[in-house]
Parts: structure tokens; C-alpha cells; sequence
């Protein structure tokens, strides 16, 4: 049998590692490698996992579900995004949405365009597909920059906002710029909002509205902001008649795919309809204040800098010691059983490693002592 080449560049470092580790048999490790909030404190309302229970026990949902997603889901979310229900797309995850949107757009000549540091699905997908990456370091993203950057041979271009790796975020006046430049040059630009109401200070907006009749992608997700990754049920706006192709060609990947799971799309639209502040404000409010201990207590390590996160659940941190950033974490995970992402799982040249602030503060502490002393340790 012969296996097809191109699985090799399905590369996707903050799993690969925890699956390296297991096969070695390491544990006892505090893990603030993966995103996944609701294996701490961090879930949905109670009322939700009955609403969950109640939902299964409707035998009508055991059916296949429409391909493109359930109707009264797709309602609700383009009532919400101010668009038309065929313009909405449920997906499994944002993941699919994401997959099926390179599938779309791509050929062998065409590059995508993200920031640096960035989330590696997008990477690992451009070089499956045969494609290729351009970056823009996101302290230098700016409308010149950005518009510089976007040319003939860019397939889309993706931003994830509030940031993973880094938790930066984009304000309305700026994306507003980036969406107007994309579309002057007629270049799908794909906004990744799978943190969108995770913001610690700054007000969330709607991008899909933001761009009023200027075309625009939007991927939305229950995983982050609703603490409920294993759901795995997302969606897609692609809002604008000059998307038309884009949307046909969806359409016919979705099909194709059958459908996805009928009763975690009813859920989702039941947290949805909620009111976000009253049911989530008090998790916002615990990762806002593990946000401010990891910065302080990070930023107290010598020759380790961290920039505070504006949103989402990540820190990213720089450090200035002589080794790479894989034999920092290695060395980490060896000598004080702490494991950190490197930052080269992220497509960026910075020396430095990402780190979830999902944890209790108890554990957050007791991984920070750990980096402390390995620091400290350092014979460079």
C-alpha cells in the first residue's frame, strides 16, 4: 500500500508532542499545552448540559441532519451576522470550516497570507493542499503592511481575532481598513473569530456587520467562547455576491461529507439565544484575573518577557537564553515536568514558547516556580 505523500505535511506540534510524551510514558505533568478550557473550571452553565441531555432523547435528531446544517441554526446565526441563511454554513468545528475554505480557494500556485506567529491548522492545511504561506509579524501589522502584502498570487488572507497564539487583538477602525483593502485587490479575507467575546478590556464587535456591503468570511465556534470543545460544531458566513463561487463550491464539499452531528447543532443554538454577559461573565472574569498572575509572575523571571493578552486564553513569552526554543521545552518538561508549546509550532523565528492560562491559580503558580527554577538553572 502506498500511502499519499501529503500526509507528511499534517503537522501539528501541540498534539504531536502529547502524543510523544504518552507513547514515552511521561506523566505527572502540568499541561498548559492545549486550549481546552472545560478540563478545568471553565463550562457551560449547568442548565445547558440538561438542555443537552434533553436534546438527545429527541428521536427525530438521531436522523442525518441537513448537509449544510440545521435550518433554524443557520436562522439564528444570520439574523445575528445581519446576513441570509444561504449564506451560512454549520460546520464541525470551525477546523472544517477552515479545511473547506482551503479546499475552495486553493491551487499549487497560491499562497495564504497570516500573521506571525500563528495558529499551525492554517500552515500544516496551505502545504497539505500544495500551496504556499507568506507572514506578517503581527507587531508590524498595519493597513500598509497588510496592503502590501496581499498580492496576485495570495489565495486569502487569514486573521484570527482576539489572537492564538498570542491573545493581541484588532480593533474595529483597523479591521475595518483591512476589510476594505481586501476587498479593493478582490481577495477573500477570512476572519477566525473562534475567541470572539474572550476579551479582557476591549469592547467585541461583529466583523461580518463591520464590513457592511463589502464581502467577508466569518468563522464562528461553540469550542472557546461556550467551553465546550468536544461539541466540535462551528459555522461560516460567507456574506457577499462576489463570493458566489466560494459558497457553490462549500456547498458541494459539505454534501459530500453527509453531515455532522444533529443534536450538539440544536445546542448550540440554545447557547446561542443566551445572554452571554449574565451566563459567562464570571468565567471571563476568573481568566482575566489568571491572565494578570501569569503576565506579573511570568514577567518577575529573568531574561523571560511576556506582553499581556487582550483576549483568548494564551500567553506568549519570549525568552533571551541561548538555546532553542525545543530545547527549552524538552529541558522543562525533563527537569520540572511544566509543558509549554515551542514557538516554532507557530511558524515565527521568536525565540519563545505559548502557555495556557486556563489553570487555577494554585497550578499556575506551581508551573511558573517550575520555569523559575529551569531558567535559573540555565548553564547559557
Amino acid at each position: 500500500m502506498k500511502i499519499n505523500p501529503q500526509i507528511s505535511k499534517l503537522q501539528y506540534m501541540i498534539r504531536d508532542l502529547d502524543i510523544e510524551l504518552q507513547k514515552k510514558g511521561v506523566t505527572n505533568l502540568i499541561k498548559l499545552n492545549i486550549g481546552d478550557p472545560a478540563k478545568y473550571d471553565l463550562r457551560m452553565p449547568p442548565f445547558l448540559f440538561e438542555k443537552a441531555a434533553e436534546i438527545a432523547r429527541d428521536e427525530k435528531l438521531s436522523a442525518y441532519a441537513p448537509s449544510l446544517g440545521d435550518p433554524e441554526l443557520k436562522e439564528f446565526i444570520a439574523k445575528k451576522h445581519g446576513v441570509s441563511a444561504d449564506e451560512v454554513f454549520i460546520t464541525h468545528g470551525l477546523t472544517e470550516g477552515i479545511d473547506f475554505l482551503f479546499q475552495a480557494t486553493f491551487d499549487r500556485n497560491s499562497k495564504v497570507l497570516l500573521q506571525d506567529p500563528t495558529y499551525p491548522l492554517y500552515v500544516s492545511k496551505s502545504e497539505y493542499y500544495g500551496a504556499g504561506t507568506e507572514f506578517l509579524n503581527e507587531d508590524n501589522l498595519n493597513e500598509e503592511t497588510f496592503s502590501k502584502a496581499l498580492n496576485e498570487k495570495i489565495a486569502f488572507a487569514a486573521i484570527i481575532n482576539p489572537s492564538n497564539p498570542t491573545g493581541s487583538f484588532i480593533g474595529k477602525e483597523k479591521m475595518k481598513k483591512f476589510i476594505e483593502i481586501a476587498a479593493q485587490k478582490n481577495i477573500p479575507i477570512i476572519l477566525d473569530g473562534a475567541y470572539e467575546t474572550l476579551l479582557y478590556e476591549e469592547e467585541p464587535y461583529d466583523p461580518v456587520k463591520l464590513a457592511g456591503d463589502l464581502p467577508v468570511i466569518y468563522g464562528g465556534s461553540m469550542s472557546k467562547v461556550f467551553f465546550n470543545p468536544g461539541a466540535r460544531v462551528g459555522y461560516i458566513v460567507i456574506k457577499g455576491k462576489e463570493y458566489e463561487e466560494i459558497r457553490q463550491a462549500v456547498t458541494t464539499l459539505m454534501s459530500s461529507r453527509l453531515s455532522l452531528n444533529w443534536q450538539n447543532q440544536r445546542l448550540y443554538l440554545e447557547a446561542l439565544k443566551l445572554d452571554y454577559p449574565k451566563y459567562f461573565s464570571e468565567h471571563v472574569q476568573k481568566l482575566k484575573n489568571r491572565r494578570d498572575f501569569t503576565v506579573k509572575r511570568m514577567n518577575e523571571i529573568p531574561g523571560i518577557s511576556v506582553k499581556k493578552p487582550k483576549g483568548a486564553f494564551y500567553a506568549w513569552a519570549n525568552f533571551d537564553k541561548k538555546i532553542t526554543d525545543l530545547e527549552f521545552i524538552w529541558g522543562l518538561i525533563e527537569q520540572e515536568k511544566v509543558f509549554v508549546i515551542p514557538g516554532r509550532a507557530f511558524s515565527t523565528q521568536k525565540n519563545g514558547f505559548r502557555m495556557v492560562f486556563l489553570p487555577q491559580e494554585e497550578i499556575l503558580a506551581k508551573a511558573f516556580e517550575g520555569i523559575e527554577r529551569f531558567v535559573k538553572n540555565l548553564k547559557v
